[in-house]
């Protein structure tokens, strides 16, 4: 019997043709980069077991920010496949913004470019459940974070937990989805902007 659970990763990577084209990329310099779907499992895989080997389980979540560089992808999808959930974030968020999303999504870890990491130290010390700040190489890669990871997995079903009961249709918890039908944002004081803080969906006080 299939499993009723989607895993984003295993239908856009695991099961598509290994040799044909996933991923072009080119920097502002003119520099392309070509990847594969086999490339892309192989570097999503890596990245799955390098999140569960820093303590991530399913469940938990990580913040990326994170530039238009093929890091993105990988990060994301391999997050998917360990059942974490990648909570992506703009780059003209504040220190005290990005300190809002890991609060309310009570992130574990935030992985962003190697420039960025005094702006993630900042929001681990406003999220003491922060606890792991992840960053990119010096040239944008994440070849330092994947060194140590094993290759190969089967993909996970991204299944919810135990003690956390499904969300209402139109709504998931995290940043930034709000309930169906519902106003579209509502004043936030603290910032200054409109969020959809008040419609967010969150689970019941235990």
């Amino acid at each position: 019997m299939k499993s009723p659970w989607l895993n984003l990763a295993a239908d856009c990577l695991d099961r598509q043709p290994p040799r044909h084209t996933a991923l072009i990329w080119e920097g502002r310099d003119g520099r392309q980069e070509r990847y594969s779907f086999a490339d892309l499992v192989g570097l999503t895989d890596r990245m799955a077991n390098a999140l569960e080997g820093l303590g991530f389980a399913p469940g938990d979540r990580l913040l990326l920010r994170l530039g238009n560089v093929p890091a993105f992808p990988v990060a994301f999808l391999g997050a998917v496949k360990a059942g974490v959930l990648p909570i992506p974030t703009g780059p003209g968020l504040s220190v005290q913004e990005l300190a809002f999303r890991a609060t309310d999504s009570e992130a574990r870890g935030i992985l962003v470019a190697q420039e960025l990491r005094d702006l993630a130290e900042a929001v681990r010390e406003r999220w003491t459940g922060l606890h792991s700040v992840l960053t990119t190489d010096a040239d944008g890669s994440l070849t330092s974070l994947l060194s140590g990871s094993r290759p190969g997995r089967p993909a996970r079903p991204t299944r919810p937990s135990s003690s956390t009961p499904p969300a209402p249709p139109g709504t998931r918890k995290g940043c930034c989805t709000r309930s169906a039908g519902l106003p579209p944002t509502t004043p936030s004081p603290g910032f200054g902007k409109p969020t959809a803080r008040a419609t967010w969906w969150r689970p019941p006080d235990p």
